[in-house]
């Protein structure tokens, strides 16, 4: 019986978690605008909407979707800074002259933990 527990858990992060990534994707999306996977270092977070990680500055996409190591739907404070991330990103028109990459994808890899000492 625990078993099943446990699968039936599993089965409904992992629809919550594809639903969620299929809605940030179409909300940022936009039609046809080309996603960047990318791996880094976030070291801070600015007023709330803009990422510093290895010297550059995102902006954070209101529907950003934040995952932890171990692949649970997370907040972007819980995080202990500096750590190793894996985001998506896409360059979005933010006025008539500017576009600026928007990320809306932000993973937190195993190497964090390790780099924390608290892998499982």
């Amino acid at each position: 019986m625990h078993w099943i527990r446990n699968f039936l858990r599993i089965l409904s992060f992992t629809l919550c978690y594809c639903l969620s990534f299929l809605v940030a994707a179409h909300a940022t999306s936009g039609g046809d605008t080309p996603r960047y996977a990318v791996t880094g270092e976030l070291q801070s977070i600015e007023e709330g909407r803009i990422a510093q990680i290895d010297g550059k500055r995102y902006l954070l996409d209101q529907s950003v979707l934040v995952v932890d190591s171990n692949d649970r739907p997370t907040l972007l404070q819980q995080l202990k800074m500096p750590v190793h991330i894996l985001f998506e990103y896409s360059h979005q028109q933010q006025s008539d002259k500017i576009i600026a990459p928007v990320i809306v994808y932000i993973k937190e890899t195993k190497e964090a933990r390790r780099a924390q000492g608290t892998v499982q």
